[in-house]
């Protein structure tokens, strides 16, 4: 099934804000219509890894 992944990021400081992942077609069983969010994720700290 396609899907498509989105990453929100702070324009200025570079953080990760938030994640989202849609569904674009057919879900089959699932039984939701096409262009359904299936995650959305917040983030409320984040720190870069050296």
């Amino acid at each position: 099934m396609p899907n498509k992944r989105t990453l929100v990021f702070d324009s200025q400081t570079g953080s990760l804000l938030a994640s989202e992942e849609q569904l674009l077609g057919d879900a089959g069983k699932l039984r939701v219509r096409p262009y359904s969010v299936n995650q959305y994720g917040t983030f409320l700290t984040a720190e870069r890894l050296r």
